[in-house]
């Protein structure tokens, strides 16, 4: 049990030392909102020391003159939006049998033509061999956690295409697909060759399928935690000509605080943008500089920022969406238009969430019905004593 009268007095210092954080919160959004006025009049020399620095953060590429207040383009009439959400159910050692289950939620909303939704969930059961292992630096290792994240993301991103690719066949001429988070697969950047290119391969053939139809997609990020606007104005501050946090003369990223880069950081970009955009107002479009897109090939992501009601949301879409005006403007009304239904998150990724989502009681019922089927089966059925107790402890 938690002693909360122990608890209440760290509480109270947190809440203390919140109140100093605030107050110099405060001075640094204001430090910031200033240079990124300077910014936009001289956005081409800020882009050219921003390629030429080395810095340990991600800087946002810039794609075109610094802006902001886009409106909304209107949705044209007629529209179908496909969305996928994914959850899953982790292999465990302790349960009765070692797999794995990924659910796909995917959603298809027609707009202009009077038919019901499509809504639909894929559940996909993993226990071979080949399914419970990965290639990790010429090893053989268990699927866990992170490594089953990032083979859902190209189930998921699968799922879409297929859906999006049928609608297509089927005669409808605007189609897109969302994804509920970021199309970066940013978790590659450390994992072993071997895996990493397991990965890619997969996602970007995706990808190629999406391109080649000429339908945009996009991952729809709610209230992001990136930084690579207010990052961009950390190098715009820093008094080298081309900034080296390796070569930092106060310090580099080892000290942090009391640098002068430091004057505008430590909050997200959605921070920032929160005070420049109006309702349904979006950014220019800024390219992302993680390394992982260097492997992307023509897919590189770009993004942009939008304000939905109290929130910024991020919107990331491959390069050949950015870059085509036609496209770009069909995926910014699509996403818009569906904030709008969703009363500030798009109503396709609510409802591919809800079609995907694994609850406590699912995850129970799953393991029942596999005990009962071993049991029909004539299989020995057991438990850990660890996973026993756990199970008592839920009753």
């Amino acid at each position: 049990m938690i002693d909360f009268v122990d608890l209440k007095v760290q509480i109270d210092k947190m809440s203390e030392d919140k109140s100093l954080r605030d107050k110099d919160l405060a001075w640094r959004i204001e430090r910031a909102m200033r240079e990124m006025e300077d910014a936009s009049k001289e956005w081409e020399e800020l882009a050219r020391k921003a390629k030429g620095s080395k810095t340990s953060w991600l800087i946002a590429q810039i794609r075109q003159p610094l802006s902001w207040g886009y409106a909304p383009p209107k949705r044209p009439d007629r529209l179908s939006v496909v969305a996928v959400d994914g959850s899953q159910i982790f292999p465990d050692r302790h349960e009765l049998a070692v797999c794995y289950l990924v659910n796909i939620g995917v959603v298809a909303i027609h707009y202009g033509t009077g038919e019901r939704p499509f809504m639909k969930s894929i559940p996909s059961l993993f226990w071979k061999d080949e399914d419970l292992f990965v290639r990790w630096g010429g090893r053989k290792v268990h699927v866990d956690g992170e490594v089953l994240g990032m083979k859902r993301a190209v189930m998921e991103m699968e799922r879409l295409v297929e859906q999006c690719i049928r609608l297509r066949e089927e005669g409808r001429e605007k189609v897109v697909g969302l994804i509920d988070g970021t199309l970066i697969l940013w978790r590659l950047e450390g994992c072993p060759q071997d895996f990493k290119s397991s990965i890619l391969e997969g996602f970007i053939s995706h990808l190629d399928r999406m391109r080649r139809e000429r339908i945009p997609l996009a991952g729809y990020i709610s209230s992001p935690g990136s930084t690579d606007v207010v990052n961009l104005l950390r190098v715009k501050i820093c008094p080298m000509e081309y900034p080296d946090c390796d070569r930092c003369p106060a310090g580099g990223w080892e000290v942090e605080e009391g640098l002068p880069c430091s004057a505008v950081s430590g909050f997200p970009d959605r921070v920032l943008w929160k005070r420049f955009l109006s309702v349904g107002e979006s950014t220019s479009i800024f390219g992302s500089s993680s390394k992982i897109l260097e492997e992307y090939g023509e897919h590189r992501v770009d993004f942009f920022y939008v304000r939905v009601g109290e929130e910024v949301a991020r919107v990331e879409v491959p390069r050949w969406v950015s870059e085509d005006p036609e496209l770009f403007l069909l995926l910014k009304s699509c996403v818009w238009d569906q904030v709008e239904k969703g009363g500030g998150y798009p109503v396709v990724l609510a409802e591919a969430h809800e079609q995907a989502v694994v609850r406590g009681s699912d995850r129970d019922l799953f393991f029942r019905m596999l005990e009962g089927s071993f049991v029909r089966k004539g299989i020995p059925a057991a438990m850990s004593a660890k996973g026993l107790r756990k199970r008592r402890m839920a009753v």
